[in-house]
């Protein structure tokens, strides 16, 4: 049969279209393919989107802006890569079926390995070749839909330098042998999301990974088996490992070996546990520790010795724990000379100051670093001492001390203990948020430049109170550290200043009692003593001034003595006691080993009867005199001998050595009067004169006055000469609330009566800016006389009291009653009586205040007669008005 060119071309158009129908149909084939793929092998419908932008015998890829998504290798593979930032890249890998040539897809075009920043592989049985580079930082995750993971997912892959893998699948157990391959390891970040009720780790899992150096492993909400069965044998071939990380993994306990083969440790973390307890020898081989994290814990203490084997930590990290005891932290970091950083903020700390055998340390005692610890230690270990650290610094430059102590229940805070800890600059101290309400200051700062130091003492957050210590401390020493506002302009209110420790002195707090001790101190006097007041809860001082060169006490008008109630002043060169030089609450004295050879009558007086506070004196090793001028003092000593605790140790230097006890008072004094008889005879006839003019005597006062007030034998009743050469006839002696009452009544009266006074007030006759001890010893001094008065608001004066206490002394050194007592209202409250005045009440008469004649003669009466006087002996003269001034104004003015 021939065909014709028009059959040909029939024929071809046939062809063409039978090729047509064919391709529609490949087409309509392979959509009903890709629809199978979807609903079968649950590839996600995002898969089918976009724009196709590679299509490869591979498989086929779709793209958008952040992200490629392709079907690869005949769908058994889905690859998902995303930009995220920076340029770096996540891959994911899902297997629906295990390919036998996945290693094909590292050939993608589009796929850059050097940006991959982590991966996610799910259902495939091995890790892909191309993410096993060593140059490739793999930060992934494993999930699988069974709970089980390949034993050899890694063996292709040792090469891998670094690996973080989370594996967020339920899983029982991980095969003991998956890292086998991984010999060239350096870093493993290990997280488990979801472990089994039956989840164990086995004990062989990282024996393979010998350069191994940093291990973090985190099991979230483990079961109670595996809190407790962490063990050596986990770790025991990671001899390489420097860094441990067990964040998270709810353990309750530890066993004291369970790091014995970490030798090279630098930084463990334990951070976020459950751990109550922990072995004394946990740390025994650590000895390269310098980090250690033991935060977010149920630890109450730290077992004593904990820290003995790791003497190079320098980071400490306690913060919310359950710690209580300061002494148990002190004891336990005291050897960690390296220590630089310490958080024990969270905790349930009442005070950082030590008990017991630790009382004079705190918790800053353990920050005193000296570089001479680092020069001394061998030449070999120089190199380890860079390591640890790991800080490019010489040997001289300091770390930056910080110590985080905010959120406890701190009620008080001593400045002293920053100065006693010797803490080198720079510091920081964080006090926030504790329940501080007063800081204290004794000793004088060491470091004066605050700024220059770049100190910082963070006491925000605190319940303070701006009472005058604070407002002292903040003033003068650590503005620079402390903003209080407000505390600004206290101190010019405040009717005390506070005192710092004297120098070469010790102070301290003990419990309710504030501790002076100035033994061995080489001094021969004392100035002022820091106040109890200016510490809450403290009411009373000891001190101590023994094996000293005092040659008389310190005087009761000292800032600070009248709260001494515990005194030790043996072993110095006193030869006399006298009552002024006492405070007035003392309990204990002690005065062995000095030169006393007699007790004084006011002394006995006030310090050694029936009523008095004194309840223990010491007076051994003194070279005591026996004989009948001290029949007062043997007659005390014998009758109050069980407030005399070395009684027995008392002897006469005079009498061979006899003891105080054994003495015959009555004997003493007939055997050194040989005219007794004579004396009594004489008594016998005194007796009959006195009798005989009793009746004189009884009115003698009010005659003496009446003859004063009537100008009248005034020869007879002028002051002595001694008194010539004083300025003023008198000082006034009075609180400020009595201020009208002396201005309008008293000084009118004294100075414009007749005869007139001169009179002396620290009102009118004080210098601005002077030292008010001295001008209240001047003005009592250039006195003749010191006129008290005495009112309820001058016993609550310090200043009063001072006053009063110069004017007695100065009258008992002189033999003479200098002091007119004027009781002026009612006086409330006796008990706030100084004892010393109180005596004195008891023992001489005082005006009673009435608007009387009567009164303001017995007043003129008991003023200096006056028959002539040489004025202004040492004072300052300024327009006609005298001035007080004490040696160390009138040397500067000169």
């Amino acid at each position: 049969m021939q065909f014709s060119v028009k059959d040909e071309i029939r024929s071809n158009k046939f062809l063409l279209i039978l090729i047509q129908r064919v391709h529609i149909l490949s087409q309509i084939f392979l959509i009903i393919h890709y629809r199978h793929v979807l609903s079968t092998s649950l590839v996600p419908q995002s898969y089918y989107y976009g724009k196709i932008c590679y299509n490869t015998n591979l498989g086929i890829c779709r793209c958008s802006e952040t992200s490629v998504k392709c079907v690869m290798l005949g769908d058994n593979v889905l690859v998902a890569y995303h930009r995220e930032v920076d340029y770096e890249f996540y891959l994911q890998i899902r297997c629906i079926s295990q390919p036998s040539n996945i290693n094909l897809l590292g050939q993608m075009p589009f796929l850059e390995l050097s940006k991959v920043s982590k991966f996610e592989l799910t259902n495939c049985l091995e890790v892909p070749d191309f993410l096993s580079d060593k140059n490739i930082i793999n930060k992934g995750s494993i999930a699988f839909d069974e709970p089980s993971i390949p034993a050899n997912f890694f063996r292709k892959s040792n090469g891998l330098q670094k690996l973080e893998l989370t594996l967020d699948y339920p899983v029982d157990s991980l095969p003991a042998q998956l890292f086998l391959n991984l010999t060239q390891l350096k870093v493993l970040i290990l997280f488990y999301q979801e472990p089994t009720e039956d989840f164990t780790m086995p004990t062989e899992l990282f024996q393979t990974l010998p350069n191994l150096e940093s291990l973090k492993l985190s099991i979230f909400d483990p079961p109670d088996e595996y809190c407790n069965n962490i063990t050596r044998i986990h770790f025991r071939n990671l001899l390489s490992l420097k860094h441990l990380d067990l964040t998270k993994n709810k353990l309750r306990k530890l066993f004291n070996d369970v790091f014995s083969t970490l030798s090279k440790l630098t930084y463990l973390n334990l951070r976020s546990n459950e751990l109550a307890l922990l072995p004394a020898d946990l740390l025994a081989a650590q000895h390269k520790l310098t980090v250690l994290d033991l935060s977010h814990n149920f630890l109450e203490c730290l077992p004593a010795g904990l820290f003995n084997h790791t003497s190079m930590l320098s980071k400490l990290f306690l913060q919310r724990n359950r710690l209580r005891i300061s002494s148990n932290i002190i004891v336990n970091i005291r050897s960690l000379r390296y220590l630089y950083e310490l958080d024990l903020s969270f905790n349930h700390l009442r005070t950082i100051k030590g008990t017991g055998d630790y009382s004079n340390e705190t918790i800053l005692s353990s920050f005193s670093h000296s570089d001479a610890g680092v020069s001394q230690l061998p030449v070999e270990n120089f190199k380890y001492i860079f390591e640890l650290f790991s800080i490019k610094r010489s040997l001289e430059k300091r770390k930056y001390t910080s110590i985080n102590l905010s959120l406890n229940n701190i009620s008080h805070f001593d400045m002293d203990w920053i100065t006693d800890a010797g803490l080198s600059c720079p510091f920081t101290i964080d006090l926030r948020f504790n329940l501080i309400q007063h800081v204290y200051a004794l000793t004088p700062r060491l470091l004066s430049n605050a700024a220059a130091c770049n100190e910082e003492i963070l006491l925000g957050g605190n319940p303070l109170v701006c009472d005058c210590q604070l407002a002292w401390v903040y003033n003068n020493n650590y503005r620079s550290n402390v903003t209080l506002p407000e505390c600004s302009r206290k101190v010019a209110f405040c009717d005390w200043q506070p005192a710092l420790c004297p120098n070469k002195c010790i102070c301290s707090i003990e419990t309710t009692i504030l501790l002076i001790n100035c033994t061995g101190a080489a001094l021969e006097a004392i100035s002022q003593l820091p106040r109890p007041e200016q510490f809450s809860g403290i009411g009373n001082s000891m001190l101590s001034i023994s094996h000293n060169r005092f040659y008389e006490l310190p005087s009761n008008t000292t800032l600070g003595y009248a709260n001494v109630t515990y005194l030790n002043a043996s072993y110095n060169q006193i030869a006399e006691i006298l009552s002024s030089q006492l405070p007035p609450n003392l309990t204990v004295l002690d005065v062995r080993n000095n030169r006393l050879i007699s007790l004084r009558d006011d002394f006995l007086f006030v310090y050694l009867n029936k009523n008095s506070t004194l309840k223990q004196l010491y007076l051994a090793e003194n070279p005591w005199k026996c004989d009948c001028s001290g029949e007062r003092m043997l007659r005390a000593v014998q009758a109050f001998h069980q407030r005399i605790p070395d009684v027995a140790q008392l002897f006469c230097d005079d009498r061979g050595k006899q003891r105080l006890l054994d003495i015959d008072v009555a004997g003493i004094c007939a055997s050194n009067n040989p005219y007794i008889i004579l004396e009594s005879v004489f008594a016998v006839a005194c007796f009959v004169i006195l009798t005989s003019i009793t009746l004189y005597y009884k009115y003698q006062l009010q005659v003496k006055v009446w003859l004063y007030s009537q100008k009248m034998c005034i020869y007879f009743i002028n002051e002595r000469e001694l008194d010539k050469e004083k300025t003023f006839d008198a000082f006034i002696s009075y609180a400020h609330q009595e201020e009208y009452f002396v201005n309008q009544t008293l000084l009118p009266k004294l100075e414009k009566g007749n005869p007139t006074y001169r009179i002396c007030t620290h009102e009118r006759n004080w210098v601005g800016g002077a030292y008010i001890t001295e001008q209240i010893v001047e003005s009592v001094a250039q006195s003749r006389r010191t006129i008290i008065v005495l009112s309820q608001h001058f016993i609550e004066s310090d200043w009063g009291r001072m006053e009063f206490r110069t004017a007695h002394q100065c009258s008992l050194n002189e033999g003479r009653l200098r002091i007119i007592i004027i009781k002026y209202g009612e006086i409330t409250n006796t008990e706030l009586l100084d004892r010393e005045l109180k005596a004195y009440l008891d023992m001489n008469t005082y005006l009673v205040w009435e608007d009387h004649p009567w009164f303001w003669s017995k007043l003129r009466y008991a003023m200096p007669h006056k028959n002539g006087e040489a004025r202004d002996a040492g004072m300052l003269e300024v327009s006609r008005k005298v001035y007080v001034m004490g040696q160390v104004e009138r040397n500067r003015v000169q």
